[in-house]
């Protein structure tokens, strides 16, 4: 009986130890197939983040500057990658503002406070701002004004700019908020 039952466990020891050597490769293959997998997920994940534009802006005061005090609000890439625009809206006084409007508001705002020209960018759907890359959007060379400080106050009070964009991958992002509904 000894004999029969210590063949018997050689046997079960000789079927296991060949169904091991047999799903061993399946086994690897399915380890090295999902560790690549994961890698891929991890590289794309890390090569969208290199490449991720931030947008940036500041109002600057400059009173100072010679011959004539200066405002302007630059836009700025401060991002790895390129910014694809989807919309860029101005606000003022949060009603959403065409150019015309915005030159318009700016033309009545150098009549109440004295002698002012201005330069006004904006941004279509479907521009790009690369890495790096700085735009002025508002630029106003004060000549002769009364009062300039008021003209940057009711500019950091009135405006707002929204600017919506994605990177080159396809994630979208927002600079600035469009206002609150109310």
């Amino acid at each position: 009986m000894d004999k029969i039952h210590e063949l018997l466990l050689n046997i079960e020891n000789l079927v296991a130890s060949e169904s091991l050597n047999n799903f061993a490769p399946i086994i690897i293959a399915s380890l090295a197939l999902f560790l690549t997998i994961w890698q891929a997920k991890t590289q794309r994940k890390h090569n969208k983040i290199s490449v991720k534009p931030i947008l940036s802006g500041f109002l600057h005061q400059e009173p100072s500057h010679d011959p004539y005090p200066f405002y302007y609000f630059s836009l700025m890439n401060k991002g790895l990658g390129t910014a694809k625009i989807d919309s860029f809206a101005f606000y003022i006084n949060d009603k959403k503002v065409s150019r015309k409007e915005l030159n318009s508001d700016l033309e009545n705002l150098g009549e109440r406070y004295g002698n002012f020209l201005f330069t006004l960018g904006w941004l279509d759907a479907k521009s790009y701002i690369s890495k790096d890359e700085t735009l002025k959007i508002i630029d106003i060379p004060i000549l002769d004004v009364q009062k300039p400080k008021e003209i940057f106050e009711y500019i950091q009070k009135s405006y707002n700019l929204c600017i919506k964009y994605r990177s080159l991958y396809g994630d979208k992002d927002t600079f600035g908020e469009p206002p609150k509904k109310q």
